[in-house]
């Protein structure tokens, strides 16, 4: 495989992981959504082919962080199925293609040297178009009613009535979908103040559209803690100008806001009426209860249970959870019941690498002069910073298109840092 191919791949690879249409209406068993299953097995055909046909750059340290991490989780999964064997079943078994696909992300992304040019060609650019294709997909699905239902539950979310008028995207789950959305609104709105293009600033404001429009009450709050975060740290970006005229403008915005509120939720709850109802229910009642209704209440009550079940050993796990209790969705819950303490410490040594290694590689490539992928970069540590609000859905980092945008990430970016390593020790 050619040097030029090599780098190529990723260009396909990343509009059919993001893209790829799972029919999860004609595909849907009691077992799961078989299209999420052939999602995952081609990618992982794709890049085992990838990598036994390119010429491999994987930095041994870097070999031996992916291994501890699968042999770690590949040891707790043996564990929590041996705990719940006598309620094992075949789809339990399937949770060990996701250490196997999470080690193969992270080696393909790891295995290329990476520099700024290569990163904005093969892999920034490319996040931008399925952003700018998401985006228009989105408008389509959430906003033209029965074409758009039909395009929809035809490709890519499933025929339900809870879903019926919301934006999935080609996640298929709202709250899956916004947090993707949140990436681009940042993505958009850095490379806006960079830059000062328009487009840009248009397509961040239609990426908080697309927010809205999937009616995700724990995303819209993620937002909001994003927001809030970006106001107290945001004098400390290097090289964004403007800086008084960010906070003036931050300032002026939430004024228009206060004094607009009743309008603004007058809209809103003829708008988005899911949207609207949950939240002010959450508010009105003061929090999450043992006994409510509701997502909130749900994932609650899910994280109660764990606690009251979790084995007398709580470092491991105490089983798979999808047969012996409620069906676990929040990661707080799931990881715990499943994984145990070990695996939560694991996977919190990730996010905060992640976070870590992000803010280095923004400020290498503003040192660069590579505002595009410093843009990415720095909207990728928001992404970290909101996880564990955005983590109260779901794992959004198990799904299998963000443990693309997750160990993928990961693994650019150290390969970028070594690879500068290496030419300052040159």
């Amino acid at each position: 495989m050619s040097r030029i191919d090599k780098y190529s791949f990723f260009s396909v690879f990343l509009f059919f992981i993001y893209l790829f249409p799972t029919f999860p209406t004609f595909t849907r068993t009691t077992g799961g959504r078989l299209g999420d299953i052939f999602l995952v097995a081609i990618a992982i055909g794709l890049m085992v082919i990838y990598l036994v046909a390119s010429r491999r750059e994987l930095k041994f340290t870097h070999f031996i962080y992916g291994v501890v991490v699968f042999l770690i989780f590949s040891g707790l999964i043996i564990i929590s199925i041996f705990f719940e064997l006598s309620y094992v079943s075949i789809r339990d078994l399937f949770e060990f293609h996701k250490p196997i696909y999470i080690l193969l992300v992270f080696f393909v992304f790891a295995s290329v040297q990476w520099d700024n040019s290569k990163i904005q060609k093969y892999i920034v650019n490319n996040y931008k178009s399925i952003f700018v294709i998401v985006i228009f997909y989105s408008f389509v699905e959430a906003f033209t009613g029965g074409i758009g239902n039909f395009i929809s539950t035809t490709i890519y979310k499933s025929n339900r009535a809870i879903l019926l008028g919301k934006a999935t995207g080609s996640f298929g789950v709202t709250y899956f979908y916004a947090v993707f959305m949140i990436f681009s609104f940042y993505f958009f709105l850095f490379r806006y103040l960079f830059e000062r293009k328009v487009l840009n600033l248009v397509f961040s404001l239609l990426s908080v559209i697309c927010i809205l429009a999937s009616q995700s009450r724990t995303m819209i709050i993620v937002l909001a803690v994003s927001l809030v975060y970006l106001f107290f740290i945001y004098w400390s970006f290097e090289q964004f100008p403007n800086k008084k005229s960010f906070y003036i403008t931050f300032f002026i915005f939430l004024g228009v806001i206060a004094l607009s509120i009743q309008h603004i939720l007058f809209w809103v709850e003829s708008t988005y009426p899911y949207l609207y109802l949950g939240i002010s229910a959450l508010i009105e009642k003061g929090g999450v209860s043992e006994t409510g209704g509701g997502s909130a209440n749900i994932r609650y009550q899910q994280l109660l249970w764990v606690i009251e079940n979790q084995s007398s050993f709580p470092l491991l796990g105490a089983g798979i959870g999808k047969a012996t209790g409620p069906q676990l969705e929040s990661f707080y819950a799931l990881y715990l019941y499943r994984y145990g303490i070990i695996g939560i410490t694991v996977y919190v040594i990730i996010l905060i690498a992640n976070y870590y290694y992000s803010i280095k590689c923004y400020k290498k490539a503003i040192a660069d002069n590579s505002y595009v992928n410093a843009s990415f970069f720095l909207a990728f540590s928001i992404f970290c910073i909101t996880l564990p609000v955005s983590s109260i859905s779901s794992v959004i980092t198990d799904q299998p298109r963000f443990v693309v945008l997750y160990y993928g990430t990961l693994g650019i970016m150290l390969n970028y840092l070594y690879q500068n390593k290496k030419a300052n020790h040159a």
